[in-house]
């Protein structure tokens, strides 16, 4: 039996809205719609501000925000914030008939926390799932559902806590969280661990101990990640030329960017462009 054959969870898109503010983006992603009887979609926000609407309610979207819809359940992205504006990963699953535990574990957390705030520090997360989840290979993508599932139970057990104490924080780290909100905008900028852990009002190499226990990476490299997926968006969905995107990110040359970017994302940014182009569907 092959992994297309298994009548278990199956990803059938994941999508990286970063910055949702060009037109042509903002018309199709906030559109007003449903999936399929047997589809669940989560967003997972990584930065920005905006609102949600689902069915009759409408939620406050932030950094590390979390919203699930039900099959069926009519939702949009209500509108971003021009000044601070949203981006996010978009998860579409279907559920096969024997994700029994799963579908429950869903079902009965939606009814009290359909929007939670998990923190921000899943975002790579997000970014190796969409990886796994486009890979040729059907034994990669099958272990993007796997890790996927795993994230679901996460989810099911945080809404659990909340639950049990409605005061309850859930798994972030106040100065972590505080750490990335200041990475996520400034990724423009040349922000410096020092400069960093400064605004804080924490020590550098506490900072950085604290930062490397909770997100099993260094500030530094968080950073470069931050960039990288930057650049990434950036390439698809705009005609920046390559030296010019490396200038805005602050590399310090097209070709230190372009070795970066080649680490992190297997290709380098030209090839990357080509393979990844964003086709925004026509809006009816």
């Amino acid at each position: 039996m092959t992994p297309e054959d298994q009548e278990s969870m199956e990803i059938r898109e994941v999508v990286l809205v970063y910055e949702l503010v060009q037109p042509r983006a903002t018309q199709w992603h906030t559109r007003y719609h449903s999936h399929a009887p047997d589809e669940y979609e989560i967003h997972y926000v990584v930065q920005g501000r905006g609102r949600f609407k689902s069915e009759h309610t409408l939620h406050t979207l932030g950094g590390g925000s979390v919203v699930v819809c039900r099959p069926l359940e009519s939702h949009q992205i209500h509108d971003s914030d021009p000044v601070d504006p949203l981006s996010y990963y978009a998860v579409l699953f279907r559920l096969g008939p024997d994700d029994h535990e799963v579908r429950a574990l869903l079902e009965t957390a939606l009814v009290d926390y359909p929007r939670i705030n998990l923190g921000t520090h899943h975002r790579f997360f997000f970014e190796e799932l969409k990886e796994r989840a486009e890979a040729e290979n059907p034994l990669i993508r099958q272990s993007a559902a796997h890790q996927f599932l795993s994230f679901v139970y996460l989810l099911a057990g945080t809404l659990d806590s909340l639950k049990a104490d409605p005061r309850s924080k859930g798994v972030s780290n106040f100065h972590i969280e505080r750490a990335l909100g200041i990475m996520q905008r400034q990724v423009f900028s040349d922000l410096s661990v020092a400069d960093l852990a400064r605004r804080l009002g924490l020590d550098s190499s506490y900072f950085i101990r604290l930062f490397r226990r909770t997100l099993k990476l260094s500030p530094k490299q968080y950073m470069i990640k931050l960039k990288i997926e930057a650049g990434a968006s950036m390439l698809i969905s705009s005609p920046r030329p390559i030296y010019e995107i490396a200038d805005l990110l602050h590399f310090s040359s097209e070709f230190h960017f372009s070795r970066a970017f080649k680490q992190h994302t297997s290709l380098p940014p030209r090839t990357y462009r080509e393979v990844h182009k964003q086709v925004t569907p026509d809006v009816l």
